[in-house]
């Protein structure tokens, strides 16, 4: 088949010191592929000075399409005409997969902020149910190949989301995700998530499990926000707990001059040691959080005192002034008591 070529009519002009830099150059103007072959470059001269002595050159670039016989364009033409139009179902899925890339990847401050975070969560709730295979697909991506915090809580916001969508598999997904264990500190991001999407999807089944949790007392206060508002929210009053003694003692004795971390610790005897701990951890981040570093570390300690397991994150909270090679046993302990002393005995 016989074949001449022409330039396509949306070829650019530009200036440019050599082949190389107007390809360059081009790119940005026209879609343009350098390693397409048969692209063809037409130096046309030269137009006004650049520096001194060098004279930029104009090129004018394009694709080199082939005028084909009639017989080889019916062929074309053939071709194009037996090729399937993708489905409505396959174009909603590519644009909720760019949308879910959007919401979790993007990191720049001026596009995550709340209101427009939000109104990409609101696009992708608009998708429905059938979406809710990608979203696990992304976040399980996020959980098993990332270690960005900000990528886990963008995660979280869509295991939320997955609450407002609905649908029957709904509610298996996100207790996938809220009983999954894990020692992955940034999990408690989409773990938080996933409780609150409980509450956004309105089963009530979820009040057994966000009340054990609740109960069990041992997760971050991001957490525990997340299960008494979803409990609220599924009309279930949040049983009494150590964390929201801790969250009453925060609202009101802070606020005074002399807290009463006497009476505090009075009220927690009637919880388990794991849960009195816990509660005096997160009272030790809530004072870090207001600026009073001395009260939150006698915090720390008196949250060991209690539970001196190695897997009290208090041992985490104290480094400094512990070293991370000082072994988390009852000497170390006895240091940290005497060096920085206990809230309340």
């Amino acid at each position: 088949m016989r074949t001449r070529q022409k330039l396509r009519r949306d070829s650019v002009e530009v200036e440019a010191f050599n082949e190389e830099e107007a390809k360059k150059v081009a790119r940005e103007q026209i879609p343009y592929n350098a390693s397409i072959t048969g692209t063809k470059i037409i130096q046309k001269g030269t137009k006004g000075f650049m520096g001194i002595g060098r004279k930029p050159h104009v090129y004018q670039i394009g694709y080199k399409l082939p005028v084909e016989t009639r017989k080889g364009r019916l062929k074309a033409a053939k071709k194009v005409e037996g090729k399937p139009k993708k489905s409505q179902a396959a174009k909603t899925r590519t644009q909720a997969r760019k949308l879910i890339k959007e919401i979790i990847y993007t990191v720049d401050l001026r596009q995550i902020s709340h209101e427009i975070q939000q109104k990409r969560l609101d696009r992708l709730v608009d998708f429905g149910p059938e979406i809710i295979q990608l979203i696990t697909n992304a976040v399980d991506s996020v959980v098993y190949e990332s270690r960005a915090g900000v990528h886990f809580d963008h995660a979280g916001q869509l295991c939320a989301a997955i609450g407002r969508i609905g649908g029957r598999s709904a509610f298996d997904v996100l207790m996938k995700y809220f009983s999954f264990e894990t020692n992955i500190w940034e999990y408690e991001s989409i773990r938080a998530g996933a409780a609150r999407g409980l509450g956004y999807l309105g089963d009530t089944r979820a009040i057994a499990h966000l009340t054990k949790a609740l109960e069990k007392g041992s997760g971050t206060d991001q957490v525990y926000s997340a299960i008494r508002e979803s409990l609220e929210r599924l009309g279930s009053k949040p049983p009494l707990t150590a964390y929201s003694l801790m969250e009453r003692f925060v609202e009101t004795e802070l606020l005074k001059k002399e807290p009463d971390f006497k009476g505090f610790s009075t009220s927690l005897r009637r919880f388990p040691k794991a849960h009195r701990a816990g509660a005096w951890w997160n009272l030790g981040w809530a004072l870090k959080r207001k600026g009073d570093e001395e009260k939150a570390q006698k915090c720390f300690v008196k949250s060991l005192t209690i539970n001196a397991s190695p897997d009290n994150a208090a041992w985490i909270a104290l480094r400094p002034p512990i070293d991370e090679e000082d072994k988390r046993n009852a000497r170390t302990l006895k240091k940290l008591k005497q060096k920085i002393g206990v809230i309340v005995e």
